[in-house]
């Protein structure tokens, strides 16, 4: 039970820190005057609270159903973005039934484009590439990072995924961040 209360205490976390993220993205669309797509964003924030308060007491889901959920926050942010942010997501293997903890990987995407949206340049490409070894599921995010970056957000997001993953797996996960060449970030 206190292994539950846990778990909820660190997921809880994470809604207002994407609710946040969310809220700013349509507000800016608002500033820029572009209603349609303030409207789209809205209905967007809509289906993925949705699927917040479907899966409030589930720790886990399908694989699927998180990627659907990460297309709805990134549908957003490409309509603030528009151009600067380039999105590619790969799944090889068997997939179908794979669970991950809920929100999970949409906070190392949102953390991505949180942090790709400070590029000095016009391109932010992120690759999600998600693959099924068997035993093992691999999951590689790689991204571009700013040269210079003041943007220092809470920090929430990493330690967070760190610690469910850490109460759901022991010492069975890893989670690795490495910076690359050219200015990406995996």
């Amino acid at each position: 039970q206190l292994l539950q209360v846990e778990l909820q205490s660190l997921k809880s976390q994470l809604n207002p820190h994407f609710l946040f993220n969310t809220l700013n993205t349509i507000a800016s669309l608002i500033r820029l005057d572009d209603k349609s797509k303030a409207i789209k964003a809205l209905s967007e924030l809509s289906l993925m609270l949705r699927k917040v308060l479907e899966n409030q007491n589930n720790q886990l889901i399908t694989l699927q159903q998180e990627i659907d959920f990460i297309q709805s926050y990134l549908t957003i942010q490409k309509m603030r973005f528009e151009k600067k942010l380039v999105t590619k997501v790969n799944i090889n293997g068997d997939t179908e039934h794979c669970e991950i903890p809920f929100m999970l990987l949409q906070t190392l995407v949102e953390n991505a484009v949180q942090h790709g949206s400070q590029l000095e340049s016009n391109k932010n490409q992120l690759t999600l590439d998600i693959v099924n070894n068997g035993d093992r599921l691999s999951i590689k995010l790689i991204n571009k990072v700013p040269e210079k970056c003041d943007h220092q957000g809470f920090g929430i997001g990493l330690k967070n995924c760190r610690q469910r993953m850490n109460k759901l797996y022991g010492n069975n996960f890893s989670l690795n961040l490495n910076e690359l060449d050219n200015g990406y970030f995996e």
